[in-house]
């Protein structure tokens, strides 16, 4: 609720410095980021007038909230990440397993190796052709 000054109630609350009123706002959903007409929140009408019990009970609210949604955000992200590698585990059991190198295939790699030095130092030589 506004009054005519543009000031809503927890306005009110805490530039009269009511802290058990204040915070009774706040838990049923007063939003501390409004302004009144001249665009002060509570806030900062409540440390103008020093009555700093009501701001502080805001400052509390704010602080206290940034706080929790931090910790659900972490817990969210590191769900999220835990969910993400278990299921990156479960489709590494899915995959066959790779297949060990047979000895011929190493001996043939290996022979692929010798021809391309010899030919790597044929040419270095001049004698490549």
């Amino acid at each position: 609720a506004i009054n005519r000054g543009g000031s809503s109630v927890l306005h009110s609350a805490a530039m009269n410095d009511q802290k058990a009123a204040t915070k009774l706002l706040l838990r049923c959903g007063a939003d501390p980021t409004v302004g009144d007409q001249d665009g002060e929140r509570a806030e900062e009408a409540g440390r103008r007038r020093g009555k700093v019990q009501g701001a502080d009970a805001i400052r509390e609210f704010l602080v206290s909230g940034a706080q929790a949604e931090g910790v659900e955000a972490a817990c969210q992200g590191y769900s999220r990440a835990q969910a993400f590698r278990e299921r990156f585990r479960a489709a590494l059991k899915l995959l066959p397993p790779a297949p060990e190198p047979s000895k011929v295939h190493v001996e043939v790699r290996q022979e692929e190796n010798t021809r391309e030095e010899s030919a790597t130092k044929g040419t270095a030589n001049g004698s490549g052709r």
